[in-house]
């Protein structure tokens, strides 16, 4: 197995172009926890735009 995996990074608050495709090691699972392979993921969501400044009103 490959010690490496991609993953998407965040380290700013921010839209999309806040996100940055890095290299990092692949983690160890501790007691009690499992590492799951993805061999495919969605970005996009069903839920509605959270980025927008709308708010829910009671």
């Amino acid at each position: 197995m490959n010690n490496t995996m991609r993953a998407i990074s965040q380290d700013e608050l921010g839209g999309p172009e806040v996100l940055k495709s890095t290299t990092i090691e692949v983690p160890e699972p501790g007691i009690g926890e499992v590492l799951v392979r993805v061999h495919a993921a969605s970005g996009e969501s069903a839920w509605p735009d959270c980025s927008s400044k709308q708010t829910a009103r009671a």
